[in-house]
């Protein structure tokens, strides 16, 4: 039979994390001030391509996770190994720039579409000119018009 003292405190959970972009990453986690640590803060690196392990009590601060995306923290860009989120939308660069893409190609389709109608509408504008003209001239010079048949 084993024995765990009550009172000793629990062991450490430890959290890994990924990162997969081209700059370390940098978290400010607040610990609590001490007499060592006045600011009561811990930066923890999460080097370039790399991976750092970092207590799991620092997990919600690191990356709020809701139905399974993240939608904020320190460190929304990351990816935890043992449970990697799909990043929101807003906080995903890839998909933001993917997105800003696809909206810019929908205004150069429009602006394409509007410019042809333009061009279409000042062609016909221009076979009324022309008709006008013909019957301008034919009035002037005395030939009759044609009929229609």
């Amino acid at each position: 039979m084993s024995y765990s003292d009550p009172l000793a405190p629990p062991a450490q959970l430890f959290t890994t994390w990924v990162n997969p972009t081209e700059r370390p990453v940098h978290l400010d986690l607040h610990v609590g001030s001490s007499v060592t640590n006045k600011s009561g803060r811990v930066r923890y690196t999460v080097p370039t391509r790399g991976e750092a392990t970092i207590p799991s009590e620092f997990d919600l601060g690191i990356q709020d996770v809701r139905n399974g995306e993240v939608v904020g923290g320190l460190g929304p860009m990351l990816i935890r190994k043992d449970n990697p989120a799909v990043v929101a939308g807003a906080l995903d660069a890839n998909r933001s720039r993917a997105k800003e893409a696809a909206l810019e190609a929908e205004q150069a389709l429009m602006a394409q579409r509007a410019a042809e109608s333009a061009v279409l509408a000042a062609v016909a504008k221009g076979e009324e000119a022309k008709a006008a003209l013909r019957a301008t001239q034919d009035i002037v010079t005395g030939v009759p018009e044609k009929k229609a048949k």
